[in-house]
């Protein structure tokens, strides 16, 4: 199933982001996380009804639209922030000026990468739906229990059984005498 998995997400141009595997005595299970393009989505769900029964099903979107405007909005004015510093810098004489302007470059400059890094972040997240798939091998059922005709109260009260425990009870009270 997890093979299967694999190859369906890959050619749709997906791919698998997480994936763990766990063998039991009785049962195996799995759990596969894979990124496919939002609109390969729902024909890949619709192929994993084909590895089974599906026991549940759950799906949610976030929307992110706010965040992402808030972050371009922050990248814009710490771009414009380094224009500034650079053009600062470039007027400065001193050295104590321009270290000063260089530390204070240096954590704008910084900001701007962690602002890019979370955009594309969030690019890969939109451009992408995440399916998260638990498989559970089914449990075999158990195994019918026959009784031991051998085992039991009753079972030790056989003809043969009373003979031998007549035949020993005889003999040890001979030997006795």
């Amino acid at each position: 199933a997890v093979a299967k998995i694999t190859s369906d997400a890959t050619a749709i141009g997906g791919y698998i982001s997480d994936s763990s595997y766990t063998a039991g005595e009785d049962s195996s299970s799995a759990t596969v996380t894979v990124r496919i393009p939002p609109e390969k989505l729902k024909s890949f769900s619709d192929g994993l009804s084909d590895l089974g029964t599906i026991q549940s099903s759950n799906m949610y979107s976030q929307d992110v639209t706010a965040n992402y405007v808030d972050l371009t909005s922050r990248l814009t004015n710490a771009e414009a922030q380094e224009k500034q510093l650079l053009a600062i810098m470039a007027q400065a004489v001193k050295i104590e000026d321009i270290l000063a302007v260089r530390q204070e470059l240096d954590s704008v400059q910084q900001d701007i990468e962690t602002i890019k890094g979370q955009l594309r972040l969030m690019d890969n997240q939109v451009g992408y739906s995440t399916v998260t798939i638990q498989i559970t091998e089914p449990t075999p059922p158990p195994a019918e229990v026959k009784p031991d005709p051998n085992s039991g109260l009753l079972s030790s009260w056989t003809m043969s059984y009373i003979g031998t425990s007549m035949q020993k009870a005889f003999t040890n009270s001979i030997a006795v005498t």
